[in-house]
């Protein structure tokens, strides 16, 4: 499963420098800090997540991955997720106009590596043109389980997500809040009594542009807070109501 994930980091930063990739890209590098629930025993553990993000345009569609690495009450985990889109607009030259900007297949791949836990998501995302957004996009995905490790293994399931970024001044700061949402529908073990609770997550950012700020580069450096509620954390009756330290920086 380790192999998994960074074959999903391999061909993400490949997709970002062949040729069909040249559109454009953005790869950052996150530092988070905050108190998390834990689904073992239900108690609150500071911890450090380190994540590298990266999306860009290609030729055919769009590509979106990240991995990250958390440390918490002297242990430490992976996991990661890739979504590469397909869109209808590039492929198929079709002009939607209005509100709806484009239209994608995507075949999306969660990983939790530890646990040997494997999921597969295909489905599509509404790209939106609404005045403000640098990007607002909704996903509709099924929610494939492909796990390994019996404990974990679920029936499938659905997931709804809404990510967005807006940009703004104040002054002559600049701002953005940017994050997704997402509803993954509740799904009864396979090997085991019980369920996996349906759950929402919300992750939004607030973050100010300390670069532009501090040494006259923008998109260099970001400086804010990541609010993460997750309602039903992982399937379990745990939740996280809280605030994290963020650092971003842009590569």
């Amino acid at each position: 499963m380790r192999k998994t994930l960074l074959a999903m980091a391999a061909v993400g930063c490949l997709s970002a420098t062949t040729s069909y990739a040249a559109q454009w890209s953005n790869t950052e590098v996150h530092l988070q800090y905050g108190d998390l629930t834990s689904v073992i025993d239900g108690e609150e553990y500071s911890t450090t997540i380190i994540t590298l993000q990266h999306a860009s345009g290609w030729k055919f569609g769009d590509n979106f991955f990240f991995v990250d690495h958390s440390s918490a009450n002297g242990g430490t985990e992976f996991y990661g997720e890739w979504y590469p889109g397909f869109s209808s607009n590039k492929i198929l030259g079709i002009e939607y106009g209005g509100l709806l900007k484009d239209v994608s297949f995507v075949m999306g791949v969660n990983a939790a590596p530890d646990v040997d836990v494997l999921k597969y998501l295909p489905g599509i995302n509404l790209s939106w043109n609404i005045d403000g957004f640098a990007f607002l996009n909704t996903m509709i995905t099924s929610y494939i389980d492909s796990t390994k490790n019996d404990f974990f293994k679920e029936e499938d399931g659905f997931m709804f997500d809404v990510s967005w970024k807006y940009p703004f001044d104040i002054g002559n700061q600049s701002f953005d809040i940017q994050g997704h949402a997402e509803y993954i529908s509740k799904r009864d073990y396979e090997e085991r009594d019980g369920e996996a609770k349906a759950w929402i997550l919300a992750q939004p950012q607030f973050r100010w542009n300390a670069g532009k700020t501090l040494f006259q580069e923008d998109n260099l450096f970001y400086l804010g807070i990541e609010y993460q509620y997750f309602k039903n954390k992982l399937g379990s009756e745990e939740k996280d109501n809280v605030a994290q330290f963020l650092a971003v920086w842009v590569l």
